[in-house]
């Protein structure tokens, strides 16, 4: 019999009721790099873990991306945990990929991007559906995002 072991990211001291309102630099020097969560009206939001199908799509879209940046020299390409934070009073979100143009890349940090990204592609999971064509797409929009790519691999969509 296999144990299923519950996720560091929610078995830790992320659980929501542990941690307090904070700011968007408390945020990113208060949760480990090696966890999974966005921060959104000053709380820290657990991500959930994704599917197999999810992971394989991410990772061909990111090769995809991977082979085309550097020969173009079109700029760089950065995949979840990474951080996006378009505005000052936007929420600090990790797409599950973002690509930044050779013209941006003044704008990086050590773990996230302070301004928008030239493309933010998010994979759909059956809980992130609402979030990523409601919440996300008005964020991205009001942050200046100039691309949006929302892949919906369970009904099998794509959108642009």
């Amino acid at each position: 019999m296999v144990k299923e072991v519950e996720p560091k990211y929610l078995s830790s001291s992320l659980a929501k009721p542990s941690f307090p309102k904070m700011t968007y630099p408390q945020f990113l020097k208060t949760v480990p790099d090696d966890v999974h969560a966005e921060w959104v009206d000053g709380q820290v939001v657990p991500m959930t873990p994704v599917s197999s199908d999810h992971s394989k799509l991410s990772v061909f879209l990111a090769a995809l991306l991977l082979h085309f940046a550097p020969i173009r020299d079109a700029g760089e390409v950065f995949s979840e945990p990474f951080q996006m934070k378009t505005g000052p009073d936007l929420p600090g979100r990790s797409p599950d990929l973002i690509f930044v143009s050779r013209e941006r890349l003044s704008q990086l940090r050590r773990n996230y991007l302070k301004g928008p990204a030239d493309l933010v592609v998010e994979i759909i999971s059956p809980g992130s559906r609402a979030r990523d064509r409601r919440e996300k797409f008005h964020e991205y929009e009001q942050g200046g995002v100039r691309e949006y790519w929302l892949i919906d691999p369970v009904r099998q969509q794509a959108e642009f």
